[in-house]
């Protein structure tokens, strides 16, 4: 799983006061994250975190799915 931190190198100050980071999930699966400042689904779409993380998935499934057929 991509991890916010890892794309926005936000300092320990912050993302140890981020309910998505304390959680252990994705920003887009935990409500009120500080930093998205988003009341709904649509702003994740154009957030570069959940654009890679999707990307990182899509390649895991066609790589999961490839394997199984050999």
């Amino acid at each position: 799983m991509l991890k916010c931190l890892d794309v926005k190198g936000c300092s320990a100050g912050y993302y140890l006061k981020c309910p998505a980071f304390k959680a252990g999930k994705s920003c887009w699966e935990v409500p009120n994250v500080p930093c998205c400042k988003r009341n709904d689904f649509e702003r994740c779409k154009e957030c570069s975190v959940y654009i890679r993380a999707c990307k990182e998935e899509s390649q895991e499934l066609n790589l999961e799915e490839s394997m199984e057929e050999s």
